[in-house]
């Protein structure tokens, strides 16, 4: 421990539970290896019904807002490999009371439930385009495979400040972000942001 921190009195504590680092690692990993379940082939149209069922299940719970985008080359992280130049895009909203009290165990904990369950939910949009025939990547948010506030600003979402975090209009700058790249191109994409 820390010298300072033990005459202050400081709690040197885990703020993040072992099983929920076990579960971000898990799901990150489950991204990568599920990516041998694309269709060889994919599908490039999905029909309207099929698109229906794909928002409701990206506005599962804790999703604020999605978006749709064609990739742009910049937010790609180098000699990272992202297969499609279509994404879908969940937002999710922190909670401000806990944000409020960063740096704390309670901020740290609220961030990675939320990159824990944005991982889950990219994974779980993936394999639902997989079955339909339609080619999906998820990129886990923590550790991701862009940087997603250039990306969502694309989207129309919202707007990246000087800080380099996203700002949008129903949350500010309290906001989660992720993408799942997708094979699909008729997607409803923002005309302009």
């Amino acid at each position: 421990m820390n010298l300072v921190a033990a005459q202050e009195g400081i709690s040197m504590t885990m703020a993040i539970p072992y099983w929920r680092i076990k579960s971000l690692l898990a799901n990150k990993r489950y991204a990568v290896e599920s990516l041998k379940d694309n269709p060889a082939d994919p599908a490039t149209e999905i029909t309207d019904e099929d698109r229906g069922e794909l928002e409701r299940l990206v506005k599962g719970p804790g999703i604020r807002a999605v978006g749709y985008a064609l990739m742009p080359p910049e937010p790609a992280f180098r000699d990272v490999g992202v297969l499609y130049r279509y994404a879908i895009v969940p937002a999710m909203e922190m909670d401000r009371e806990r944000i409020e009290m960063a740096p704390s165990p309670k901020t740290a904990k609220m961030i990675m439930e939320m990159y824990d369950a944005l991982g889950i939910a990219t994974n779980r949009i993936a394999d639902s385009l997989r079955p339909r025939g339609h080619g999906a990547q998820a990129s886990h948010p923590f550790g991701g495979l862009v940087l997603c506030p250039p990306l969502v600003q694309s989207v129309g979402l919202g707007w990246v400040g000087r800080h380099g975090l996203l700002i949008t209009p129903q949350s500010g700058p309290h906001v989660r972000l992720a993408a799942v790249f997708t094979s699909i191109e008729n997607l409803p994409l923002p005309e302009r942001n």
